[in-house]
């Protein structure tokens, strides 16, 4: 009569923490289970299983994880050895090392990319100042000069035409 609501296996374990919309962590988090974040969190975040960041999270630190879903924004390096797929409003301001890859359009991504094997990933040097991008300077690109107009009479049958450059 009254049906229990089925939950989903999201982990090994069936067990998926969440961090939700108006609360802020301050510190490095651990977890074997899946994760989903959609406050603030200022740390690393290190994840055996999925971690899903919601369209309101923030993260200030880098992410680790087998895959991750990203809807917000990441300020750090996010490296995942199996999928990470980057939704159509995410924002990561740093560099991201994966097994594969899925962009969506309108994702932003500043920084580079490695792709990497399980083995490979275990061995990515982290970089320490992950929230200060290179500056790319503007190299200026030399158009081909147009050669100037001529101006060109055109003569109708009755009566001619004023004079128009081409």
């Amino acid at each position: 009569m009254f049906g229990k609501e089925k939950v989903k296996s999201t982990g090994s374990s069936g067990v998926m923490s969440t961090i939700s919309h108006g609360t802020t962590l301050t510190g490095d988090i651990q977890s074997d289970n899946d994760l989903r974040i959609d406050g603030y969190v200022s740390g690393n975040i290190h994840c055996k299983a999925k971690v899903v960041l919601g369209e309101s999270a923030v993260i200030d630190g880098d992410v680790d994880a087998a895959n991750a879903d990203v809807f917000g924004m990441v300020n750090g390096n996010v490296t995942t050895t199996e999928l990470l797929c980057l939704k159509s409003k995410c924002v990561i301001n740093g560099n991201i090392s994966v097994g594969r890859l899925d962009i969506e359009a309108n994702a932003t991504f500043n920084g580079k990319c490695t792709m990497t094997t399980l083995s490979q990933a275990q061995h990515i040097p982290k970089q320490n100042n992950h929230y200060e991008q290179p500056v790319h300077k503007d190299i200026p690109i030399e158009l081909p000069k147009e050669e100037p107009k001529k101006p060109v009479l055109v003569i109708g049958e009755e009566e001619p035409v004023q004079s128009t450059l081409l």
